[in-house]
């Protein structure tokens, strides 16, 4: 598939851009904005899509769509792209913004603030190290945001003087389709919310025939009340004992379950112990080793280095020394 991408182990495969001068459309913006106040708890993201255009006073970004991100490993403080989230993204890229490219990324820091972590800086050193792609951070709790580009080979804030809003009428076509890939998140929300307006009259309504059905049902139970015959107590403490042994009935079924739970969760355990014994091993860093190498060299897939910093418990990805040891698995299948 013809990608507009570049992965490789450089800083930057070009030299940076003196002056970037970055424009985000503001139905953009927008759909970003909604898709990250989605889920407040985990980090969201997806990528960026544009063009650039050469003036007389630098380069021009114009940011003209977003691709929602799916099938990601998150958790409140990170943000994993897996293989079925690329695959998704270059398909839905390809299908919708042929014409485009791959601008650079976003992703949410819910409740942490607008800045690019170490592991942040890795994924975009790594993945996003064109001179003109960009990272786009928004904390959706504290209402933030910002840009973060390529300046004399590192990535630093952007100013806010360098990065305009901006809408034109070109856009209108790239707009239905952000729309339509951002909706697969927020477009059941926003739908309800505009078939709510048109139900206000039948929900008048329904409300009128309930208040209704309880003032009968009231009435009705006020006069069996005062109905002292015995086969009216007879009749209730019937009902009430058919209750107690429902109840009792659905709290054996949960106990039940709970015991075939608790086998299947030891067999799992059982498991889980021999495959890691069976898959682990130790590797001590070589000189000129990184994690970007090592996963290509025992995976032949560089996104591998993802998990190898979860198994280890790294924080960060350049911390790597010689002759430490890294705990690593074998491929399934060897």
């Amino acid at each position: 598939m013809d990608f507009d991408i570049e992965l490789g182990e450089s800083k930057a495969l070009q030299p940076p851009l003196e002056k970037l001068k970055i424009y985000l459309d503001k139905e953009v913006r927008q759909q970003i904005d909604r898709f990250a106040a989605t889920d407040m708890k985990k980090e969201l993201g997806g990528i960026l899509v544009g063009r650039t255009e050469d003036t007389p006073a630098g380069t021009c970004l114009k940011i003209t769509g977003m691709i929602i991100a799916q099938k990601t490993a998150a958790d409140r403080t990170s943000l994993t792209f897996t293989h079925e989230t690329w695959d998704q993204l270059h398909r839905d890229k390809e299908r919708h913004y042929p014409e485009e490219k791959m601008v650079g990324w976003f992703h949410t820091h819910p409740g942490f603030g607008v800045f690019m972590s170490n592991y942040d800086l890795f994924i975009h050193k790594n993945f996003f190290n064109l001179p003109w792609q960009v990272a786009y951070v928004v904390d959706p709790v504290q209402k933030k945001r910002g840009f973060y580009k390529w300046e004399q080979l590192e990535v630093v804030a952007a100013e806010h003087e360098t990065y305009n809003h901006y809408t034109s009428e070109e856009n209108k076509k790239l707009h239905s389709k952000s729309r339509e890939l951002s909706q697969q998140k927020t477009g059941p929300l926003q739908q309800q919310t505009e078939n709510s307006a048109s139900a206000d009259p039948i929900k008048k309504w329904l409300a009128a025939g309930l208040a209704m059905s309880l003032l009968l049902l009231m009435l009705t139970n006020a006069h069996r009340l005062s109905n002292n015959s015995p086969s009216v107590r007879d009749e209730e403490e019937t009902a009430r004992m058919n209750q107690v042994d429902e109840l009792h009935q659905v709290i054996d079924e949960q106990q039940e379950r709970i015991r075939e739970l608790q086998t299947s969760l030891q067999h799992l355990e059982t498991q889980f112990e021999t495959f890691t014994e069976d898959r682990l091993f130790f590797y001590n860093v070589q000189v000129g080793d990184n994690l970007w190498t090592i996963s290509r060299q025992f995976y032949d897939n560089p996104f591998e280095y993802q998990y190898i910093m979860r198994l280890n418990n790294l924080e960060d990805p350049d911390s790597l020394e010689i002759g430490q040891r890294l705990l690593l698995y074998h491929p399934i299948g060897e």
